[in-house]
């Protein structure tokens, strides 16, 4: 007779539960704060300054938004200060 526990799998047993609905309807999970700060501060290592720059505006005076609009600032300060001054 086959010894049955040896095909049983226990990787679905630790995966962490879905506790989301990502844009397409399906089940997803939350990034934890840290991971999403990390995540921004990569991205705009990508992208040029001036699109920083007209990304932070938006923010602010679109989105009524305050500490991303202060964290694109923060980067800009040390990738192109020029432009940091003349908005």
């Amino acid at each position: 007779m086959a010894n049955k526990s040896s095909f049983q799998s226990f990787i679905g047993k630790h995966l962490p539960v879905a506790d989301a609905i990502n844009e397409a309807g399906e089940r997803a999970h939350v990034m934890a704060a840290k991971h999403q700060l990390a995540t921004v501060l990569k991205l705009t290592s990508q992208v040029s300054p001036e699109f920083i720059t007209r990304t932070a505006l938006y923010a602010r005076q679109t989105g009524y938004m305050k500490d991303m609009p202060a964290l694109l600032c923060a980067v800009l300060s040390v990738k192109s200060p020029g432009l940091l001054a003349e908005e």
